[in-house]
């Protein structure tokens, strides 16, 4: 056998240990599937970007007293109701911006007896890191006692407006966490302890950084870079890019996470300047957890790379989602105006995935606006979307704020933005994801 024929045998060998390793995560996957769908207790559903609902467990279809044809395909609003919808809406669009989410609610069954219910809305990401979806967990517990004695924290929804209690009250909250995380994260990850695997990947510096341009419309320039996270065994595993993201929230590790990326962001800017001080790097722009805004020393830590790495700080650019700017206003405008300082532009992220509200812009000052693709996407087939982008761009053209389009995927979407007036676009039709020491080797379109 010659070496190209043995190398050839080497790589068929291979390639048949995995599949049959993945053929037996699918067995076991549609084992775990089987048992969720019929057996658990819990209530499991699966909702889209647009708050449809593509999946339900037995047990949410028998909580709401519905059967499969009355919430495949159908919205949030109109499967729960305007009372349970809109305590739930923020929430969900927190979930949506890619943050795992906790909360519980005291619910009146028709009986008359009442309930609380501990709700987890899990991020999906697809497989270039955006959230493609939200997981919806739901455990109810019968309760007893004065409804003053449950804490003015609950949520009270209108009785008229109630699904009935199911059988699943027997189900702590810690169970059900235990239940995420055995289940959800252990499928995906094969990790037993998923904070101690994380502070081993920051440790060891596992992570790998990625990157996707952003082109100015108005010149037809590539501006700058959107940096992505990550883990090295995602490949490997067949992790879900980013996955790890919403694990590494729930136990309090994003702040120690962003700072990682931005030790490596500048570690990489300063390495190609020293190799050619004469090439201008485009600036690379941190998306930073709504954890790190309440971070009073972030700001400190960021001047400290900067001068250490020795890159000006106009290199470096942060996004903030507007759900975290207005879940915690104070600490966003302390840290947006600590970093503007610094000379640090700011992006405001996700704008208008639910309602178009500039409430976020009062009490923060930032460069651009960066528009959801809620609204990109429907802009060459949906009047009202182009009209709810012109209106935007005036209202950011007249406060002296750049636009941004995410998730813009073909010419005709390009064509359609210019004519519009935004300023920057994103997305597959500009360039894809790709490692960030990959950036300026490869020709983009």
């Amino acid at each position: 056998m010659t070496p190209s024929e043995q190398h050839l045998c080497d790589q068929l060998s291979q390639l048949n240990a995995r599949l049959g390793q993945t053929e037996g995560k699918l067995k076991a996957a549609r084992s775990q599937l089987k048992f969720i769908d019929e057996s658990m207790p819990a209530m499991l559903a699966y909702i889209d970007s647009h708050e449809r609902y593509l999946y339900h467990n037995r047990a949410f279809r028998d909580w709401l007293g519905l059967d499969a044809a009355q919430i495949d395909g159908r919205t949030m609003r109109e499967v729960l109701g305007e009372g349970i919808y809109a305590g739930a809406a923020p929430r969900v669009r927190q979930a949506l911006d890619g943050k795992a989410v906790r909360y519980e609610r005291t619910l009146k069954s028709p009986d008359g007896g009442r309930y609380r219910q501990f709700v987890y809305l899990i991020p999906h990401f697809d497989d270039i890191g955006c959230v493609a979806g939200i997981y919806a967990l739901l455990d109810n517990q019968t309760l007893r006692g004065p409804l003053s004695d449950l804490g003015a924290a609950n949520v009270k929804a209108n009785a008229a407006d109630r699904p009935r209690a199911s059988a699943a009250a027997g189900i702590t909250a810690a169970n059900i966490q235990a239940l995420y995380d055995d289940s959800l994260v252990g499928t995906q990850t094969g990790w037993k302890n998923a904070a101690d695997r994380i502070k081993s990947a920051i440790g060891n510096n596992e992570f790998r950084l990625y990157a996707q341009t952003i082109r100015d419309l108005r010149t037809d320039k590539l501006s700058f870079e959107e940096i992505y996270l990550r883990l090295g065994e995602e490949e490997e595993t067949f992790m879900h890019p980013g996955a790890f993201l919403p694990v590494a929230e729930s136990v309090g590790l994003m702040p120690e996470i962003d700072r990682w990326v931005v030790t490596n962001v500048l570690k990489w800017i300063s390495a190609r300047r020293q190799a050619d001080p004469n090439r201008c790097t485009r600036p690379c722009c941190v998306i930073l957890s709504g954890q790190t805004l309440s971070d009073p020393y972030f700001p400190e830590f960021v001047g400290a790379q900067l001068a250490l790495s020795d890159v000006p700080a106009e290199a470096l650019r942060f996004e903030i989602q507007e759900s975290d700017i207005s879940a915690q206003a104070a600490d966003a405008a302390h840290l947006i105006e600590e970093l503007a300082q610094l000379g640090c532009w700011t992006v405001l992220g996700g704008f208008g995935r639910d309602i178009v509200s500039f409430k976020a812009l009062k009490d923060v000052h930032v460069r651009f606006l960066k528009i959801d693709s809620k609204i990109v996407l429907q802009i060459l087939r949906d009047k009202s979307a182009v009209a709810k982008l012109k209106a935007i761009t005036h209202v950011a053209q007249s406060l002296g704020i750049s636009t941004i389009a995410e998730f813009v995927e073909s010419d005709a979407a390009i064509a359609k933005l210019r004519e519009i007036g935004i300023d920057y676009a994103q997305g597959l039709g500009i360039a894809p994801p790709m490692p960030l020491q990959d950036i300026g080797r490869k020709r983009m379109k």
